[in-house]
C-alpha cells in the first residue's frame, strides 16, 4: 500500500481495517506491535512500521452535534469534509476553506 502521492510504499506486514470497536479492541489486544495509520498524506516514512498498521476509516461513523453548547463530537476516521456539512452554521461560526 502507498501514500496518496504514491511516493512512499508502506513496509507493514499487514494493514487491518476493523469495522467495529469490538474488532479494533480485539485486534489491539492480540497484536504485539501495531501502529495507527492516518490519512496517508505524509511524504515520508513517519507512519510506516515493519510491524502491523491499523486504519480506522472503516469504523462506524458518528457525529453528535450539540447546538446549545456549539460542540461537535465525531468518531475516529472521519475527515473534515465528512463533518463540515453537518456542522456548518450550527457549531462553528465559520468553517475553514
Amino acid at each position: 500500500m502507498e501514500n496518496w502521492a504514491r511516493n512512499v510504499t508502506y513496509q507493514a506486514s499487514e494493514i487491518h481495517h476493523p469495522t467495529s470497536l469490538t474488532e479494533l479492541r480485539d485486534l489491539v489486544a492480540r497484536t504485539d506491535r501495531i501502529r495507527a495509520l492516518g490519512t496517508r498524506h505524509a511524504f515520508n516514512r513517519l507512519a510506516d512500521t515493519n510491524a502491523e498498521l491499523v486504519s480506522v476509516t472503516t469504523l462506524p461513523r458518528e457525529i453528535e452535534l450539540d447546538t446549545r453548547a456549539a460542540k461537535v463530537k465525531v468518531s475516529a476516521g472521519l475527515r473534515y469534509a465528512d463533518i463540515s456539512s453537518h456542522v456548518d452554521g450550527h457549531a462553528l461560526a465559520n468553517l475553514a476553506s
